[in-house]
């Protein structure tokens, strides 16, 4: 028999219960139910299967419905109906063992018959090769900590040049952290990561990406995040020089309509006065540039462009760019508009 504290209650887990995958849980309080349902959880078994666990009046039953995309705010698809079971009083839970196949899935779980729950808590998944790779975090999390988001999915060891390791820029430095596992040797220590020869102080924030290294001899990996797909706009400042940035959506936005150019984001005529924006596209950096003419030929201010031709580039989850602010221009505070808010 094992605990697992989640945020408003402790689960007694039996033998007959799915074991789960380290630290990877999102919860969030209900508030609009009248006291019949009070949270609602996502966490990751060790198969990493999403698993649901919600408190709730005794008695209850439940349905479940999914979306295996956030491009819309509907939920047609149920995935079951008249939940009852239970693992404590008033503890609920559903494995869906079907989200193996699938990069992400999101939920929503109410009272059977009626609208009353929550919804919006899932999971995205990020593909990471052999290398360096710039991701960001496209879903709201409970916590910024390297140890609580990525868990176990990556490769650590007891010394840095043989531990995946993430990159990020504090303060005009490179930081970065390696993620420790001592083979059960020294099990407080499994699972954290270090900064040199103390705990990382690094976290993931909203908006920002990072490097994330995966040694030559280790494997590609698929990285789930579990969190809930965001409410707000998102905002960052953006400083001059360059920036390691993404968007935290689950979904495409466009430059056009990141908010970028109302932002404060500087264009030009040409891309060597113009703010860009950088990205990775079959293993090649790639660019973007805004134009601006100042009202000379207004039919191109505000388009982006990658050499002389309108660029294709867009915002996209979990992968990380490089804005470059030229040093003469003004840092900033970035609204990026919600994309999800505009399917209401």
């Amino acid at each position: 028999m094992s605990y697992v504290k989640f945020k408003n209650f402790i689960i007694i887990v039996l033998y007959i219960y799915p074991a789960l995958l380290t630290n990877i849980v999102y919860s969030e309080d209900i508030t609009n139910t009248e006291g019949i349902m009070d949270s609602l959880s996502i966490c990751l078994t060790a198969e990493k299967m999403c698993m649901l666990t919600w408190s709730a009046l005794e008695g209850m039953s439940f349905d479940i419905f999914y979306k295996s995309k956030a491009d819309t705010r509907e939920y047609t698809n149920q995935l079951a109906n008249n939940i009852e079971n239970t693992i404590a009083n008033g503890i609920y839970t559903y494995t869906d063992i079907d989200s193996l196949n699938f990069k992400q899935r999101y939920y929503k779980v109410v009272i059977s018959g009626t609208d009353i729950g929550l919804e919006d808590i899932g999971k995205f998944t990020i593909p990471v090769s052999v290398g360096m790779n710039l991701i960001s975090i496209p879903l709201s999390t409970n916590s910024k900590k390297l140890d609580e988001i990525f868990s176990f999915q990556l490769t650590g060891s007891l010394y840095e040049y043989s531990s995946d390791r993430i990159w990020t820029i504090i303060d005009n430095n490179w930081k970065t952290a390696y993620l420790i596992n001592t083979n059960g040797k020294y099990p407080d220590f499994d699972g954290k990561w270090f900064s040199g020869s103390t705990f990382s102080n690094i976290e993931l924030e909203p908006g920002k990406a990072y490097w994330l290294e995966i040694r030559d001899n280790h494997v590609d990996e698929d990285i789930i995040i579990v969190g809930r797909i965001p409410k707000s706009d998102q905002m960052l400042k953006i400083d001059k020089g360059i920036n390691l940035v993404g968007i935290n959506y689950p979904n495409n936005i466009s430059l056009e309509k990141s908010g970028l150019r109302e932002s404060g984001l500087i264009g030009a005529m040409t891309e060597n006065s113009s703010d860009r924006i950088w990205t990775i596209i079959d293993d090649n950096w790639k660019t973007a540039y805004l134009i601006d003419t100042n009202g000379a030929y207004p039919e191109y201010d505000g388009k982006w462009f990658s050499g002389s031709i309108e660029s294709n580039i867009k915002l996209e989850p979990a992968k990380g760019y490089m804005l470059e602010v030229r040093n003469n221009h003004n840092e900033f505070i970035w609204l990026c508009p919600n994309p999800y808010n505009l399917e209401k």
